[in-house]
């Protein structure tokens, strides 16, 4: 006999979530939905319009590429498995084609090394396994977000960072995290708050495996997420240092790019030490 109590509960839960879950106030992001499959694809729009998106809808790669070459997206969700074409491909042929680089998330139900490092290899920010729940596909969302506006703040040497000794910068940008944050409500900040520690340590065991066994590849990748999450959450410093991994691990210049992680190591635990006040706070 099926527990009436218990499934009414549930769904209070998930419809509070549902409420809960809103991009920040004043952001209408614009998110193309690739996927052959119309009912994930309604699914997704759905998710995505309570969350505050706008949805456009595309049911191939070539749609996708038409579609993204007439209008301008903040984000785009893509299928890998289209009909007629990999969604990596209709990726790259999308950035190609773009005067502005877009985020790009990839979704697919086949979530192993070998699709995450063609998923980097195109450019595709991150990665999302299907079927993505609400709360993966609204953080992935937030960190393209944060992508685009941080996009003019990657780590660039000059004469001011390396001779000025006397200046810390803070380990979060607060501009920046006040962006991310200060629209939430106080449930779904202490949600992606909680988040965080989860997705870091996840990347840096990646990355520390990586290492051991001077694998470039998973180093790129786990560089990459790290990336991300840094940006996202204004920790600049460690943004700067996984851009330099990124890079290094791609180039093939093991040695170097191997150097760059116990600093990263470090940054990353300087972060969830700032964010762990934050939550306090």
């Amino acid at each position: 006999m099926m527990n009436t109590e218990s499934n009414t509960k549930e769904f209070k839960s998930i419809d509070t979530e549902a409420r809960s879950l809103r991009f920040p106030s004043g952001k209408t992001p614009s998110v193309l939905v690739v996927d052959d499959n119309l009912t994930y694809r309604l699914v997704l729009c759905a998710l995505l319009e309570q969350m505050g998106a706008t949805t456009v809808q595309a049911v191939s790669g070539e749609d996708a590429i038409t579609r993204a070459g007439k209008a301008q997206f903040d984000v785009i969700l893509m299928d890998v498995g289209l009909p007629d074409m990999d969604g990596f491909d209709a990726a790259a042929r999308i950035q190609t084609a773009s005067a502005e680089q877009v985020p790009i998330i990839a979704c697919t139900a086949y979530d192993g090394l070998e699709e995450r490092a063609a998923a980097a290899r195109v450019g595709m920010f991150t990665f999302i396994t299907k079927p993505a729940g609400r709360r993966s596909v609204f953080l992935a969302i937030l960190e393209c977000l944060s992508e685009k506006k941080n996009a003019e703040n990657r780590f660039v040497p000059n004469a001011k960072d390396t001779n000025d000794q006397d200046e810390i910068e803070p380990v979060l940008d607060t501009d920046s995290l006040s962006e991310i944050l200060g629209g939430l409500t106080p449930e779904t900040r202490a949600l992606v708050l909680s988040s965080v520690p989860l997705d870091t340590n996840a990347s840096l065991a990646t990355m520390r495996t990586a290492a051991l066994n001077a694998d470039l590849a998973k180093l790129e990748i786990s560089a990459h997420r790290l990336k991300g999450l840094a940006r996202t959450f204004g920790a600049r410093h460690l943004a700067s240092l996984t851009e330099k991994l990124h890079c290094l691990a791609r180039e093939g210049q093991g040695k170097d790019a191997l150097a760059c992680v116990p600093a990263i190591q470090a940054g990353a635990r300087d972060m969830l030490d700032a964010l762990a006040e934050q939550s306090a706070a």
